[in-house]
Parts: C-alpha cells; structure tokens; sequence
C-alpha cells in the first residue's frame, strides 16, 4: 500500500518527466531553455531517488536511490544559478557571459562535493529504510550548507533583477513562474537552516518539494510556450543587496533564539525551523513581489546610502507650477533643463523631440552645432517607450537586435557625454527623449533620483504637446485668416483682370492714338503696381491638392522640367546630372513637377553670382525608396533656421519670397508617403532630398 508522501512524489515525478520531454520536443531552442531542463532534471532526480528509498526495504547508505537523491540535490545550486541567468533574459549568452565568473565555481565546487560524499558522505541516511525516511548532514559538512545557502542567495537576487526590469506586460506573465521559484529556492534555505539546527532533513520536505517542482515546471511550459518577450537587465544591484541582507538576518536571528531556547534545555527545533521557513517566504515574497514594500526598502536605502538630498517633492511641485504657464516651447526646454541641471548638478543635458518628418532631432540646446537626429521608425524608440522608464545608454546598447543606425546614434550621444536616457511620455505617445551626462562627482543615480526624473519627463511632456497644440491653433487661426484675405485678393485680381480686357479690347481701335498708347501705359504700369502689392500680402501655401496617380518615370519628369526652364540659356550655372536606373513610380506627375520646378527655382535663386546646380537620383534597394536629390553652391542657410523655420508658414531667407514654396513641397510628398529632409551650411550650400516609396 502507497503512503501519502509517495503517492504525491510520484504524481510530481511524472508530471516533471512529462514538462521535460515536450520542452525538448517543442519549445523553441534557448539558453533558456536548456537551464530550465537541467534544473527540472535536478528536482527528478531528488523526487526519484526518495521515491525509490521510500519503496525498497534494502540498506539505505549503498542504495542506487540515495545516490540519486544525492547527485540532485549537490547539483541544485549550480543549476539555479544557471537558470537564474538565463530566465527571460534578452541576450542570454551576454548575461551568461557576465555570470560566468559565478556560474563556474558553483559548478566546481557541485563536483568537489559528489566527490567528498562518494569519500566520506555528506549526507548520511538510517541504516534501513521506512516509508518516510530521514536524512542527517554529516559532521563537517558545514561548507556543503553554506554552499546550498550561497547558490539559494545568488540565484534569488539574480531571478529579482529580471523580475523587476521587467515592462508591466512581461511582469505579469513572469509572476507565478518567479513566485513558484522563490518558493523552491527558501525551501534550499529551509534545508540549510534544519542543518545549522539540528543536521537532520526531514522526509515532509519532500512532498512539499515535489508539489512546488510540479507546479514550479508547468509555469515554466506556460512560459516558454507563450514565447514571451524578453527582458533586458539594467539597474536593481542597490536594491537587490536587501534580499541578502534579509536572508543572513533570518540566519542570525534563528541560530540566536536557537541557542536561547537550548540553554532553557528545551528541543524546539522543529517548531521553529517550520516557523523561520514561513516567515522567510512570506517576508521575501512581499519583499520581491509587493511594489509598496519594495519603495519602502529603496527609500531606506537612499536615505543611508545617499545622504544630503533636497526635497524632490517640493522642486517638483515648484517645477509643476512654474511650466503650467508656459506656451513656448524653448522656455518649456529651458526650465526643464534648469531644474534637472539645479537639483541633480548635471551639466550635460539634451532634449530631442517628435517632428512632424518622421524623426526625433535635437530640440535644446539651441545655441549648438551638435546634431543628434534618430528616425521614429527604429525598433529601441518602441523599446524605450515599452519600459518607460529612466535607462542608461550602456543598458540601451546590451540590446543585441539594434540596427547599426540605432548604435551610431547612441555611440554619437556617448560622445557628447551622455550616460542617461529619460522617455517623455504623454497620453500614450513618446514625445521626446531627456539625455543626460554623468552627476557631479561621477556619483550614482538613485531611485528617488530616477522618481524624481520621471516626474520631471511626464510633466513636460504635457506641457510640450500644450505648446505644440497651441501653435497648431495659431495656425489653423492665421490659415482662416488667410482664407478670408484671399477672396480680397481674388475680387481684386478679377478687376484687374477686367480693366486689361477691356485696354485689349479698345486697343484694336485706337492702338495707333499716342494719347491713348500712353493711357495704356500708365494703366498697365498702375495695374502691375497694384498686383505686385497684393502677392506680397500672400503668405501661405494653396488649399486642397488632389492626387492623379499614375506610373511615372522620374529621371524623364526631372528632364522634362530642366528643358521647359532653359537651364542650359543660364550661362553663369554649371549643371550636374546623373541619373540611375529607376523603377517606374506611382504619382502625380503635375504635382511632383512643381515640387522640383521650387527646389530648382530656389537652387537657381540661392546663386545670384553663379554656381553648380547638381541632380542625381538612385534606388535604395534596403529601403525600398526612391532617393533624388538637388543640390546647389550658393548661400545656404543657417542650423538654427533649418531646426526653427524651415517648412513653417511665413518664414523665408528671400527678401521678397513667399514663403510658401518649400511648404507646398513637403505637403506634396507627405501625400505621396514620402518625405523630404535639408542639408545646409552657410556660404557652402544646400541639398534637398527626396524620399518616395514605389
């Protein structure tokens, strides 16, 4: 007849052997994996080889069973460990790399061990077996306890540093694996503590050893079959040192009550090591797991560790007011710039912004020559927005999927001394991102610091989509404005209009009278004066463009525009073409003509003494886009009107220009799904790019 603890055992041992074979069979390949099958097959040896001791009635020290039991239990620590480094890590193999110098001697010393039992035995058992054995540590086997102890710490502060760098939506589906975990690896605490105690483990610990493992393994199937994303490793090493600190308490205070009640002569031993084993779950769980708890141990830890802080939430209140009245947005960037640089004593400080181009470019500072520009669409921008919390750049780069555009971006940011990255984050969106250089002193970042940056970034975020939302209203209100002027304009226009029709008309009469040539004159010469006053008032782009789309050859529409200019009739400019071999585009071809005849009109115009006029189009086969691009050798334009003026309504470098041109270019090509970008610099020149898709 079957005992209870054998019946519980053995229902364990096969679901652990049923979770090992589908992971071999269909989980998906992985460090990860492979730890989490080593460390299953630990728990099925120790499960087994009780099971085995429980059911045979043979000497138990010289018993297949025992040394099974044995092997997996010496081998657990070095396990956990292992498994603890690779659990949902984003790059496992960089991680391992990193806890290798942990990993190895844990695995040393696991042999070290296997071989002192076979010598001397570590664990010793009763000479014949029971249905419920127990298992006494052998004298000297002091270093074996501190050794499960070590890998239990090791493996407990590892898994909370994944658990914690977690995004909200990995977290939640990493709760039961790590709860489950936490539970086994105090049960290896428990295990040390009965040794320290008493030397002896008890056969109850293994039921509930075997009801945790099974439940520990299918959590594990769950995960890896829902092949969650992983998770990146950045800061908690402060944090984290409190489980440790916590667990050597526990042992200190449970060897002192111990010695106190022994010198009463009393044999409490078991009573309290059951009593310690629940506190210690319930007290790590809440530790780990409970988000309140967990502040209230890093406010301690900065409040000792980092002394001489201002009050945060005062300056934060402070900063709250001063920027809730603010509308422009480069005094928005100032003051956040200026309470971050005040209370944190950093003086290298960036701030790029969303545009409206598809990019985030840098915003503050103004008065620079620093170009710090990443395109939306990189993958790590999702990233950032996902963990949404303060990261540092050197965390950033462990992420082994960037693309080399995303790792030139951050080796620029490095260079001009950033070490942190803070995503602004305002109703769902990321509006920006807050760079940041080293502390004063090169001194570390702490929670209330991140607290404190985090607040700062939301708050300016709203405030930075107020100040774009109020200039988009300003717009919308100068456009009405427009609208209004234009059927003026428009009225004037056609009497103008009317007034040369009838001149045309009379003229056919009396051409030949000097009298009226000189009326026609002075009638034409007013009418054009008039007409002349009337387009300097226009300052605004055309209303409405709808697209004829169609398969267009853009090497011939460039030709075309460049014979219908008489280029070659300009003796002071040299001409530059090269054309590559392009697919045929699906667009507008009156619409893409004019977006050339203004950069050709404007190249043309930035050369009043002469220069090179240079068009050359390809096919980025990568992107899938067509490029062209014009550029020229004439004035240029400055950073700060490109990052400030350029494509805005009533902002141009001509003296008597509209300022219209370029934003009808750029409202053509966003219709196409395309973009155009500037480069300039002043007395050099400028080149405009143009990006369409096929």
């Amino acid at each position: 007849m079957f005992s209870f603890n054998q019946i519980i055992i053995g229902i364990a041992l096969l679901v652990l052997l049923g979770c090992e074979l589908w992971a071999l069979k269909k989980s998906a390949r992985g460090r990860s994996r492979n730890a989490f099958l080593l460390l299953n097959l630990s728990f099925a040896l120790i499960l087994s080889g009780y099971l085995w001791l429980s059911l045979t009635n043979a000497p138990a020290q010289t018993h297949p069973g025992f040394y099974l039991l044995v092997c997996g239990l010496v081998f657990t620590p070095s396990l956990w460990v292992l498994f603890s480094y690779t659990l949902a890590r984003e790059d496992s193999k960089a991680e391992l790399k990193k806890g290798i110098l942990t990993f190895i001697p844990f695995l040393f010393l696991s042999l070290v061990f296997i071989l002192w039992q076979i010598k001397s035995g570590l664990i010793l058992v009763q000479s014949y077996v029971l249905t419920n054995p127990e298992f006494y540590f052998a004298d000297r086997s002091e270093l074996f306890l501190i050794f499960i102890l070590a890998g239990a710490v090791v493996s407990i502060i590892s898994l909370e540093k994944t658990f914690h760098s977690c995004i909200q939506e990995e977290k939640r589906k990493l709760v039961l694996p790590f709860v489950l975990s936490l539970a086994l690896l105090v049960l290896l605490v428990y295990l040390v503590t009965s040794g320290f105690l008493d030397a002896r483990i008890r056969g109850f610990t293994f039921p509930g050893w075997g009801i945790l493992s099974l439940l520990w393994s299918l959590s594990l199937i769950r995960y890896l079959k829902e092949k969650t994303a992983s998770v990146q490793i950045t800061r908690q090493v402060v944090y984290s040192s409190a489980v440790a600190i916590l667990i050597g308490g526990y042992l200190i205070l449970i060897g002192l009550v111990a010695k106190l009640i022994q010198s009463y002569g009393a044999n409490l031993s078991v009573f309290l090591s059951m009593l310690a084993a629940f506190l210690v779950i319930v007290v790590l769980s809440a530790l780990v797991v409970s988000s309140s708890v967990k502040e209230r141990v890093k406010r301690f830890v900065d409040s000792t560790v980092y002394k001489g802080r201002v009050d945060y939430q005062a300056e934060w209140t402070r900063f709250s007011e001063n920027i809730a009245s603010l509308l422009d947005l480069d005094e928005i960037l100032k003051e956040v710039a200026g309470v971050v640089s005040s209370n944190l004593r950093i003086e290298d400080i960036a701030i790029l912004l969303s545009e409206g181009q598809g990019r985030f470019s840098l915003a503050y500072p103004k008065d620079t020559s620093l170009e710090l520009v990443i395109r939306k669409e990189e993958d790590f921008l999702d990233w950032i927005f996902r963990y949404g919390e303060p990261i540092g750049i050197k965390d950033i780069e462990l992420n082994k999927s960037l693309t080399e555009e995303e790792r030139v971006f951050l080796k620029q940011a490095e260079e001009l001394k950033l070490a942190l990255c803070v995503p602004m984050i305002a109703k769902r969106n990321l509006v920006g991102l807050l760079f940041l250089g080293q502390k004063k002193g090169n001194q570390p970042f702490s929670e209330e610091d991140f607290s404190f940056l985090g607040g700062v970034a939301h708050q300016a975020s709203i405030a930075v989509l107020n100040a774009k939302l109020s200039q988009e209203l300003i717009l919308s209100r100068e456009m009405e404005s427009f609208n209004k002027l234009s059927s003026f304009i428009l009225h004037d226009l056609k009497n103008f209009i009317s007034m040369l029709s009838m001149l045309l008309q009379n003229a056919e009469e009396r051409l030949k009278n000097p009298d009226f040539q000189k009326s026609v004159l002075v009638t034409i010469s007013d009418t054009v004066e008039r007409m002349k006053n009337l387009i300097s008032k226009l300052s605004t782009p055309s209303a409405g463009i709808k697209l004829d789309l169609k398969n267009c050859d853009l090497n011939k529409v460039v030709q075309n525009i460049l014979d219908k200019m008489k280029i070659s009739n300009f003796t002071r400019i040299k001409t530059s073409l090269d054309f590559g071999s392009l697919p045929l585009v699906r667009c507008d071809q009156t619409q893409i003509e004019k977006v050339f005849q203004n950069l050709i009109l404007n190249a043309l115009e930035a050369m009043p003494e002469g220069g090179t006029l240079s068009i050359t189009t390809e096919m980025d086969n990568e992107t899938g886009l067509i490029r062209l691009k014009v550029s020229d050798t004439g004035s240029g334009m400055s950073k700060e009107f490109i990052r400030n003026s350029l494509f805005k309504p009533f902002q141009t470098t001509k003296k008597k220009g509209l300022g219209i041109g370029l934003i009808q270019c750029k409202e053509i090509m966003e219709m196409h799904k395309g973009r155009i970008s500037v480069e300039s610099e002043e007395g050099k020149g400028t080149i405009f790019t143009l990006e369409l898709p096929l």
